[in-house]
């Protein structure tokens, strides 16, 4: 039992962390490097990650909901089942890319005026999130499709796209921030550009592997079941009756509905965060590198409970289901607790990496101390919800979770502490993390009660 359950979490978590670290790294990277051009450069980043990020919650949920019945379909072999959740949820996906990234071209000076009031730094973020939209499309079809990839046990396809992409995206990073002697130095757009390029790269890399594996198992005419593609069980097909819509639509609409409303919560932070000051926008905006790393390297462990919990629950298998969940749960607690040991030690060398005022550098500390102390929970929270819960289709318990944590805890708090009590932003952030106490209080009598368990 344990030999094969880390074998399995080998093979599911690594890739995959791997991947979302390689994924992350295109914001990371954009904020170290930006972060050497000054206070106002980076809480333009800041504010622009943060409407990145609204999007991108929309499109992983998307994605989430295709990755729960892909799991228990393939574990069953039912190829149509597994087609038209990934067919439904790419069209899906593409619509959601296509409307945002017509909003951030037409309107970007508007959409970033609601997450600050310094001109110099939505002037500086609008043109970063215009151009970043451009790769909306590609990053879409990239998603889906490394998520059937997992799905198959093919993880290290999206693992090498990532590669490639991380590669492109540090050498234009270079190129165009700084500009070389021979080509002019674009600063914030620069980075975004970069980032555009970096996801075409992925999403041509996994196309790519997906199309030519494809191709290769389709069957030839005269066979009976020249139909199917029966190589990955992978049908062509959309949800069409009332019946799938029905059950597709009871996986995804509480996901999107919980995942939209947690992160316009976040958004609704950010937007106090900039309000207090350029200075609290930017120390804020510098914290995230950091805690993208830390969540990074546990991120493997929420996909791998996803898949792992999931094709037992596949399998009729609810003991081995809870068991496996209660196992990656600790594991998750207890890697959390190490991390966070290294964040707080290494705050100090950490912040001497951005050219920033010392009181932004100041401020950037105390906040990672606070966020080391609440990392281990939001771990937990992060399997329980991204993997544990997911894994039995009950997304409607996420969601409340989400609501309840962020809506009745978070948001309250940010605004009275903020702008009722006129509270420093170390003192905001750490009464926003209170909602993550909350979202722990709530998931672990729900985990415990195995009503989230259901077999697709």
């Amino acid at each position: 039992m344990n030999a094969s359950f880390r074998r399995e979490l080998r093979r599911i978590a690594l890739p995959v962390t791997l991947q979302y670290l390689l994924q992350s790294s295109f914001s990371v990277i954009d904020q170290v490097m930006i972060g050497q051009l000054g206070t106002v450069s980076v809480a333009a980043i800041g504010i622009a990650a943060s409407f990145v990020g609204l999007y991108n919650t929309l499109v992983f949920s998307v994605a989430g909901a295709a990755s729960i019945i892909m799991a228990q379909s393939t574990a069953k072999g039912d190829a149509r089942q597994s087609g038209q959740a990934f067919y439904t949820s790419l069209a899906a996906m593409s619509a959601l890319a296509v409307m945002c990234a017509a909003a951030c071209i037409a309107s970007p000076t508007r959409i970033m005026g609601l997450y600050s009031t310094d001109p110099a730094t939505i002037a500086a973020a609008a043109p970063y999130i215009r151009i970043y939209a451009l790769g909306f499309i590609p990053q879409v079809v990239e998603n889906i499709i490394a998520v059937y990839l997992r799905c198959t046990d093919a993880a290290k396809v999206p693992l090498y796209a990532g590669i490639a992409a991380a590669v492109a995206n540090t050498a234009l990073n270079f190129v165009l921030i700084f500009g070389t002697p021979v080509t002019p130095a674009l600063g914030v757009r620069g980075a975004a550009w970069a980032s555009t390029a970096s996801q075409c790269v992925a999403c041509v890399g996994v196309l790519w592997y997906f199309a030519r594996r494809r191709n290769a198992g389709r069957p030839r005419a005269h066979d009976s079941k020249a139909h199917e593609n029966t190589q990955w069980g992978l049908t062509p097909a959309l949800y069409r009756t009332r019946s799938e819509l029905a059950m597709f639509g009871s996986v995804l609409a509480p996901m999107v509905a919980g995942d939209f409303l947690w992160q316009l919560g976040n958004n609704v932070y950010v937007s106090v965060y900039g309000h207090l000051s350029t200075d609290s926008m930017a120390a804020m905006t510098l914290i995230n590198p950091m805690t993208t790393l830390v969540f990074g390297a546990l991120a493997g462990l929420a996909q791998a409970a996803l898949l792992m919990v999931g094709r037992k629950l596949g399998a009729g298998d609810e003991n081995g289901a809870y068991a496996t969940a209660r196992r990656l749960l600790r594991d998750g607690f207890v890697a959390a607790i190490v991390i966070a040991g290294a964040v707080v030690a290494l705050r100090g060398a950490y912040v001497r990496i951005f050219q920033v005022d010392d009181s932004v550098r100041a401020i950037t500390q105390q906040i990672l101390v606070v966020f080391a102390i609440m990392f281990p929970l939001r771990v937990a929270n992060m399997i329980m919800s991204s993997g544990v819960l997911r894994s039995g289709g009950k997304t409607g318990y996420i969601m409340a979770v989400s609501l309840l944590g962020t809506w009745c805890v978070g948001v309250p708090l940010a605004l009275l502490s903020g702008f009722a009590w006129h509270w420093s932003v170390v003192g905001v952030y750490a009464m926003i993390s209170q909602e993550e106490t909350a979202k722990t209080l709530i998931s672990l009598p729900l985990f415990r009660s195995r009503r989230w368990m259901k077999r697709l």
